[in-house]
């Protein structure tokens, strides 16, 4: 008796389909080098964001970009860390002997003259030269001559300058008869207040320039405003207990006019004058005056 066939068998996968044996294989290459490629940029990231792992720190990095950090042009690429706190200063030197802004017009004619009589003692002989409103009285009252000057009245001072009012009493509205510009003059702490021009408002001295060379005779001017002046015109040196030159009763008056007059001196040895130019005569004998500060011609 011939026996029943065996039931048919599945085809064998391997042998009938090679190419899905190939794709299996080639999906499983790929998923590891999937896995060691990410594993490799985890591990760089890692690096670089610790820079003691990177045995040069200046590679790969900008220093220009982090506001903690500066380069150094020196350096190949290192970058120093910013410092915050007190900037280190080194005290302000003395002035030098010689240095000064400004024409020295009185007490004192030069740095050297001011210096001198800081080494002599300044506390202890004529201590008023220390004080910028006592300087500007002395100046006015006793070099000019202008004896109601006996006030101060009023006082602005910056640094090592100041503007000095003085008068007698208000005068027709006026409360300065000037203002006086000083300047400290000499070296260290202790240096002397030393007179040096004046803030001119209705009676100015604008001509010569200041600080201008000069010989006699000497054509001086400026502006005023007022009602039937008389202007008085002197030029003064130190050492010179009187005027050098004057000229007394030119005619002025107006708002804000020109005036002008000649004058002529005697020769000196200072190297620098003062020409003053006052009006008066309405209530007291100087209601305004006004200064400026000429170097003179060398006398041989």
């Amino acid at each position: 008796m011939r026996e029943p066939n065996a039931p048919p068998q599945p085809p064998d996968e391997s042998a009938r389909s090679p190419w899905k044996v190939i794709a299996a294989t080639a999906a499983v290459v790929l998923l590891v080098v999937g896995a060691l490629a990410a594993a490799w940029s985890l591990g760089r990231d890692s690096a670089n964001s610790n820079p003691g792992a990177n045995s040069n720190p200046g590679v790969g990095s900008d220093p220009g970009n982090d506001p903690t950090t500066s380069a150094d042009p020196t350096t190949s690429g290192a970058s120093t860390p910013a410092t915050a706190g007190p900037v280190s200063t080194t005290p302000e030197p003395a002035p030098a002997p010689g240095v000064f802004g400004f024409q020295p017009l009185w007490p004192f004619g030069s740095v050297a003259e001011a210096m001198q009589w800081q080494r002599a003692g300044s506390q202890g002989h004529q201590p008023w030269r220390l004080d910028a409103g006592q300087t500007a009285l002395a100046f006015a009252h006793d070099y000019l001559g202008f004896e109601e000057m006996t006030k101060v009245i009023s006082t602005q001072t910056s640094g090592d300058q100041a503007w000095i009012g003085v008068g007698a009493v208000p005068v027709e509205g006026r409360a300065n008869a000037a203002v006086l510009h000083l300047a400290r003059i000499g070296a260290g702490a202790d240096r002397p207040w030393e007179v040096v021009g004046t803030r001119d408002d209705t009676l100015s001295l604008t001509k010569p320039r200041y600080g201008s060379r000069v010989s006699s005779p000497l054509t001086v001017g400026g502006r005023i405003t007022g009602v039937d002046e008389a202007l008085h015109v002197q030029v003064r040196a130190l050492g010179s207990g009187r005027p050098l030159g004057e000229i007394r009763g030119i005619p002025a008056g107006g708002q804000n006019q020109p005036w002008s007059a000649k004058v002529s001196y005697r020769s000196t040895r200072s190297p620098v004058i003062t020409v003053v130019v006052s009006t008066g005569g309405h209530l007291y004998d100087v209601e305004a005056f006004a200064i400026t500060g000429l170097r003179t011609q060398p006398v041989p």
